[in-house]
Order: C-alpha cells, then structure tokens, then sequence
C-alpha cells in the first residue's frame, strides 16, 4: 500500500488534472465579473471597498492610500479657492473606494449643518487619531490646506516605508510554505522507495 503522504498528493493532482477547465475559467472570468457587478451594483461595490480595508496586512495600506489621495486633492482644491463643501463633494469620486467616499458624504452633509469636519470624520474607521488631530489644528488655524497637504506628505513618506514592512512579513510565509510543499512532494516520492526497499530486503 501507497504511503499516505503519496496517496493524497496523487488525490490532490487527480483533483486539478479533472478540474483544471473550472479554475482556468475562474480565473479569466472572475476579474470580469467583480468588475462587471461593481458597476451594476453599489451595495457590492461599497462590500467589496468594505473587505479591501479590511484584508490582513493590505487592509491599513488601502486606508493609507485612499487618505493619502483625499488629502492631496482636497489640499490642492482648498488652496485654489475651492469652497468647503465642493471640496469635499469633488473628492467623493477620487479616493477610489466606496466607503470612504460615503464618509466624505456624509460629513459634507454635517458640515452644511454646521458641524466641524474632525467631529463628522470621527464617526468613521478609516481616518485615524494623528489625521484627524491634523485636521482640528488646521480647522483651528484656519489652514485647513496646509493640514491635509502635511497629511498627504506624510502618507508619501509612510507608505513606501509601511509596503517595505509589509513584504518583510509576508516573504518569510511563502518561502515557509513553499518549503512545506516541496518537501511533503518530494517526501510522498521518497516514503515509497524507502518501503519497497524494505520489502525487498
């Protein structure tokens, strides 16, 4: 009998040799389909936005993104003399991310009704405590451009910094796991040379 590390290696090819069509298919018509359903539905494109600022280690570079581009553009637009709420309104569509964009909302609405935007902001997840207490001192200042464009400055030193970090943790994993499946391959060809020699002898 087969040794059991080469009886599920030979299951798991037997697996892939007779599904092969399915995860070729997936794998062209996936990307199409999130892209399609992304423009067709807002719910899922606001869950799919959801889950990437949620996703282990890429999660806090994708709200690290998505404000770094919110402070850029809202700094440049302050500083040309675009007013407040048509600022914030702009930059709904040009953070790239749904829930993000719902925050900008939502906090044009409260600011209208008189509310600071740190106050409205701290509502939301995706803006932490430093950028926020960037955005007070600069509402107190009355330099609120120059805040956020401190903040996008920031952001362009921190995340070359934070995706460097990131790549530090994660290559150890998939050479740890690449390892672990070369070797249990090599020990599933290995276990059966050792027990017909046995057998032999």
């Amino acid at each position: 009998a087969l040794p059991l590390p080469t009886r599920l290696v030979i299951m798991v090819s037997d697996f892939f040799v007779a599904t092969w069509w399915a995860w070729l298919a997936a794998l062209i018509f996936m990307p199409i389909t999130i892209k399609f359903m992304r423009k067709r539905s807002a719910r899922f494109a606001y869950k799919l936005d959801e889950m990437k600022l949620k996703i282990a280690f890429f999660g806090e570079l994708n709200r690290m993104f998505t404000v770094s581009k919110f402070a850029y553009n809202f700094s440049s637009l302050f500083k040309s003399g675009v007013p407040l709420l048509e600022n914030l309104k702009l930059c709904e569509s040009v953070v790239g991310n749904k829930v993000m964009g719902q925050a900008l909302k939502d906090a044009r609405r409260d600011v209208a009704g008189g509310m600071k935007l740190s106050e409205s902001l701290r509502k939301y997840e995706g803006f932490n405590s430093n950028v926020l207490m960037m955005i007070a001192v600069g509402e107190a200042s009355g330099d609120l451009g120059g805040a956020l464009g401190n903040i996008a400055s920031y952001y362009n030193e921190e995340i070359p910094r934070r995706v460097k970090k990131i790549f530090s943790i994660v290559e150890p994993v998939i050479l740890l796991l690449l390892i672990t499946v070369v070797g249990f391959t090599a020990l599933s060809i290995i276990l059966p040379i050792v027990s017909m020699y046995d057998s032999i002898s």
